[in-house]
């Protein structure tokens, strides 16, 4: 099962950069630039002269240079080599890397072959004119780091070839990021327009509720207005309506003239007429 692959430093995406593009040239020629030590050599920047260890752990592991002033530049050069390791064990882990191994054993040796032969170690640490090892000081004192990474060397450096996968190119060009990530990222991306067009939707229905309420305490204002008013214009015409009425009534009061009626003489003709 593959690992996800944390983000890179800018030191680790050039290093990751370079591995790829081994990619480009697979020609039989080229396959020795595949090997770790090579790997190590042209992009890492291995500059001290060797590196020896021992499987078994029975000896330190020792990393020899030509100069005692040259003592601290080889022990930066160590800590290069283990950040080398653990992002090589990384991209193992991610399946961006494929490490093959030979079928036949050695002794475990790393040096550089442009500059010297193996057998020039061999009595390095009898040879007065060379100032020894990072393990040891001028007077050949043992000075161990208490730094185990024999494990690792066996892994990825020991007759190794490094194999960068065409994920590995691909991770490159996607901008240092996996398919996993791409994929992450576009559901990432998917729930935020899905997120951002259901705020838009909710924000929309929320500006509709709003304006129907205020159409409809705006026309609850207009009826009770437009009531009020048709009140107020009724009165008004009624006012209009009764007075001249009144008026008329008065002055034909004051125009008839005063009729009377005698009762006796009333019941007398009515008793006349019934005879």
């Amino acid at each position: 099962m593959t690992k996800e692959l944390r983000t890179l430093l800018p030191e680790e995406k050039e290093f990751v950069r370079k591995l790829s593009e081994l990619r480009k040239d697979r020609d039989d020629k080229n396959m020795p630039n595949f090997q770790s030590g090579r790997i190590l050599e042209q992009i890492v920047g291995f500059n001290f002269a060797a590196i020896s260890w021992d499987k078994n752990r029975k000896e330190p592991i020792r990393i020899y240079y030509e100069d005692k002033n040259q003592e601290m530049e080889a022990r930066s050069s160590f800590m290069n080599l283990c950040d080398y390791l653990f992002l090589l064990d990384e991209l193992e882990s991610a399946g961006l890397i494929v490490v093959q191994s030979a079928l036949f054993d050695q002794e475990r040796i790393l040096y550089n072959r442009d500059k010297y032969r193996k057998e020039q170690f061999n009595n390095w640490e009898l040879n007065g004119d060379k100032e020894g090892f990072v393990f040891f000081d001028s007077d050949r004192k043992q000075n161990e780091w208490n730094i185990d990474i024999i494990d690792y060397l066996e892994r990825f450096v020991h007759l190794k070839v490094i194999y960068p996968k065409a994920a590995l190119v691909s991770y490159v060009n996607n901008g240092f990021r996996s398919a996993e990530q791409i994929r992450h990222e576009e559901i990432i991306e998917e729930q935020q327009r899905i997120h951002k067009e259901e705020t838009s939707r909710l924000k929309k229905e929320l500006k509709v509720t709003r304006c129907s309420a205020i159409i409809s305490v705006l026309t609850l204002l207009a009826t009770i207005i437009f009531g009020v008013i048709r009140q107020c214009c009724y009165s008004k015409i009624e006012l209009k309506e009764n007075n001249p009425i009144s008026v008329i009534n008065k002055d034909t009061t004051s125009i008839q003239p005063n009729v009377v009626v005698n009762v006796y003489d009333a019941e007398r003709v009515a008793d006349t007429t019934a005879k």
